[in-house]
Protein backbone atom coordinates (compact mmCIF):
# COMPACT_ATOMS: atom_id res chain seq x y z
CA UNK A 1 0.00 0.00 0.00
CA UNK A 2 1.40 3.37 -0.94
CA UNK A 3 1.35 6.45 1.22
CA UNK A 4 -0.96 9.15 -0.19
CA UNK A 5 1.09 11.68 -2.11
CA UNK A 6 4.10 9.38 -2.47
CA UNK A 7 3.25 8.13 -5.95
CA UNK A 8 1.18 8.95 -8.99
CA UNK A 9 -1.16 6.66 -10.86
CA UNK A 10 -3.21 7.53 -13.90
CA UNK A 11 -6.00 5.51 -15.45
CA UNK A 12 -6.63 6.95 -18.92
CA UNK A 13 -9.67 4.74 -19.50
CA UNK A 14 -11.38 5.99 -16.34
CA UNK A 15 -10.49 9.59 -17.16
CA UNK A 16 -11.85 9.17 -20.71
CA UNK A 17 -15.07 7.68 -19.30
CA UNK A 18 -15.37 10.60 -16.86
CA UNK A 19 -14.84 13.10 -19.71
CA UNK A 20 -17.54 11.39 -21.76
CA UNK A 21 -19.99 11.37 -18.86
CA UNK A 22 -19.34 15.03 -18.06
CA UNK A 23 -19.81 16.01 -21.69
CA UNK A 24 -23.16 14.24 -21.67
CA UNK A 25 -24.21 16.15 -18.55
CA UNK A 26 -23.02 19.47 -20.02
CA UNK A 27 -24.91 18.77 -23.27
CA UNK A 28 -28.07 17.96 -21.34
CA UNK A 29 -27.74 21.17 -19.32
CA UNK A 30 -27.25 23.22 -22.51
CA UNK A 31 -30.45 21.64 -23.81
CA UNK A 32 -32.33 22.30 -20.56
CA UNK A 33 -31.55 26.02 -20.29
CA UNK A 34 -33.90 27.14 -23.11
CA UNK A 35 -36.44 24.45 -22.24
CA UNK A 36 -36.73 25.87 -18.73
CA UNK A 37 -38.18 29.13 -20.05
CA UNK A 38 -40.73 27.38 -22.25
CA UNK A 39 -41.72 25.06 -19.38
CA UNK A 40 -42.58 28.10 -17.22
CA UNK A 41 -45.07 29.45 -19.77
CA UNK A 42 -47.83 27.24 -18.38
CA UNK A 43 -47.48 29.05 -15.04
CA UNK A 44 -46.70 32.49 -16.42
CA UNK A 45 -50.15 33.97 -15.75
CA UNK A 46 -50.35 33.03 -12.07
CA UNK A 47 -49.79 36.68 -11.14
CA UNK A 48 -52.32 38.15 -13.59
CA UNK A 49 -52.35 38.97 -17.27
CA UNK A 50 -51.76 42.70 -17.79
CA UNK A 51 -50.53 45.95 -16.29
CA UNK A 52 -54.00 46.89 -15.04
CA UNK A 53 -53.43 44.51 -12.13
CA UNK A 54 -51.15 45.96 -9.43
CA UNK A 55 -49.91 42.52 -8.37
CA UNK A 56 -49.04 41.70 -11.99
CA UNK A 57 -47.15 44.98 -12.37
CA UNK A 58 -45.02 44.27 -9.33
CA UNK A 59 -44.50 40.53 -9.78
CA UNK A 60 -44.21 40.10 -13.54
CA UNK A 61 -40.79 41.83 -13.80
CA UNK A 62 -39.52 39.79 -10.83
CA UNK A 63 -40.84 36.60 -12.43
CA UNK A 64 -39.05 37.36 -15.70
CA UNK A 65 -35.85 38.26 -13.84
CA UNK A 66 -35.95 35.00 -11.89
CA UNK A 67 -36.51 32.95 -15.05
CA UNK A 68 -33.63 34.80 -16.74
CA UNK A 69 -31.35 34.15 -13.77
CA UNK A 70 -32.16 30.44 -13.60
CA UNK A 71 -31.64 30.06 -17.34
CA UNK A 72 -28.34 31.95 -17.12
CA UNK A 73 -27.18 29.90 -14.12
CA UNK A 74 -27.86 26.60 -15.89
CA UNK A 75 -25.99 27.89 -18.93
CA UNK A 76 -23.03 29.01 -16.77
CA UNK A 77 -22.84 25.61 -15.09
CA UNK A 78 -22.90 23.92 -18.51
CA UNK A 79 -20.12 26.23 -19.74
CA UNK A 80 -18.09 25.54 -16.59
CA UNK A 81 -18.44 21.81 -17.08
CA UNK A 82 -17.28 22.27 -20.67
CA UNK A 83 -14.17 24.12 -19.47
CA UNK A 84 -13.45 21.47 -16.85
CA UNK A 85 -13.84 18.84 -19.56
CA UNK A 86 -11.36 20.68 -21.79
CA UNK A 87 -8.83 20.67 -18.94
CA UNK A 88 -9.45 16.97 -18.29
CA UNK A 89 -9.05 16.20 -21.99
CA UNK A 90 -5.74 18.08 -22.00
CA UNK A 91 -4.64 16.10 -18.93
CA UNK A 92 -5.65 12.84 -20.64
CA UNK A 93 -3.51 13.75 -23.65
CA UNK A 94 -0.57 14.54 -21.34
CA UNK A 95 -0.94 11.18 -19.60
CA UNK A 96 -1.16 9.30 -22.90
CA UNK A 97 1.86 11.16 -24.29
CA UNK A 98 3.85 10.42 -21.12
CA UNK A 99 2.93 6.73 -21.28
CA UNK A 100 3.81 6.57 -24.97
CA UNK A 101 7.18 8.23 -24.35
CA UNK A 102 7.92 5.83 -21.50
CA UNK A 103 7.06 2.79 -23.66
CA UNK A 104 9.26 4.10 -26.48
CA UNK A 105 12.13 4.64 -24.04
CA UNK A 106 11.70 1.12 -22.63
CA UNK A 107 11.68 -0.32 -26.15
CA UNK A 108 14.80 1.69 -27.03
CA UNK A 109 16.59 0.31 -23.95
CA UNK A 110 15.66 -3.21 -24.97
CA UNK A 111 17.01 -2.70 -28.47
CA UNK A 112 20.29 -1.37 -27.09
CA UNK A 113 21.12 -4.53 -25.15
CA UNK A 114 24.00 -6.79 -26.03
CA UNK A 115 24.90 -10.24 -24.70
CA UNK A 116 27.26 -9.07 -21.95
CA UNK A 117 26.35 -8.26 -18.39
CA UNK A 118 24.91 -9.79 -15.27
CA UNK A 119 21.29 -9.49 -16.40
CA UNK A 120 21.71 -10.75 -19.93
CA UNK A 121 23.54 -7.79 -21.23
CA UNK A 122 22.75 -4.27 -21.98
CA UNK A 123 24.32 -0.91 -21.67
CA UNK A 124 22.89 -0.04 -18.25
Amino acid sequence: MSVPGSSFEADPQRLAAFISECEGIASEMRRLAPEFRSSTLAYHNWMGVDDSDHFYKTEHPRWNETVDQVEMMVDYVAQSMGHINEANFHELREIQDMQSDALEDIAALGQGQDSDGVFGGGRF
